[in-house]
């Protein structure tokens, strides 16, 4: 069965916006966070406050959880600012995570407090309802010409800074390319379809994870889960 990971919900960054980073940081290559995180003896090879201050420009200055970007006067000091933004290990560095961007995630003060609560675990679980949560639902992107059996396509989608790679007919191989685009389907299931959906394409595809992409979805961005094929995306 399928892993569930709070940070698999976290929308990854697009290959353009990596591209930019490793532009303004001059480090290269910029990479983004890993739900699993990195351990020491894996990567690290930077100082922490360039590898810091590199994830902070990765991340758009935002918690990857919230969104929360935050700056702040500081008392007495006219020409400083205080940004409630932290970079956090998801494997604690006392558990021997690395200063790496595989282990590093932007969060805000109040998400990056919510790990101290969950046994130091490195992930910040949040009460923090959504629509889809509240809702009981899950947006999830399929191949365009993929139909899901008594719902309603929501619309199509394209992924971002993706290419299809040609292969045999039927393949669904794909690669990272800065400004090209997939289509899609953008589907919205409730907890029972989801299910059943994610049994469907364990059985016939071999589906075994998945991860949150960002589409566009007509004139705005979305993020929507992307299942794996051992390694690769099915979309």
């Amino acid at each position: 069965m399928i892993r569930e990971s709070p940070l698999k919900n976290v929308a990854r960054v697009p290959l353009s916006s990596l591209k930019k980073a490793e532009r303004i940081t001059g480090l290269s290559p910029v990479r983004d966070f890993e739900p699993d995180g990195l351990p020491a003896d894996k990567g690290g090879k930077y100082s922490w406050q360039k590898i810091s201050e590199a994830v902070l420009v990765r991340d758009d200055y935002q918690c990857r959880i919230c969104s929360r970007s935050e700056f702040s006067g500081v008392a007495g000091r006219e020409s400083r600012v205080h940004m409630s933004l932290e970079v956090h290990h998801i494997i604690p560095r006392f558990r021997n995570g690395s200063d790496s961007f595989e282990n590093l995630i932007t969060l805000c003060e109040d998400c990056h407090v919510a790990t101290f609560g969950n046994g130091y675990s490195g992930v910040p679980l949040r009460n923090t309802p959504t629509l889809e949560s509240f809702a009981g639902s899950r947006t999830i992107a399929l191949p365009a010409s993929f139909r899901v059996q008594g719902v309603m396509e929501r619309g199509r989608a394209y992924l971002r800074d993706y290419a299809r790679i040609e292969g045999d007919p039927g393949e669904r191989k794909c690669m990272e390319k800065e400004g090209s685009e997939i289509e899609s389907s953008l589907f919205v299931l409730s907890e029972s379809q989801y299910s059943d959906l994610v049994r469907y394409l364990e059985a016939e595809f071999g589906v075994d994870d998945y991860c949150t992409l960002v589409f566009r979805y007509g004139t705005r961005s979305l993020p929507a889960r992307v299942f794996r094929v051992s390694g690769s995306l099915f979309i």
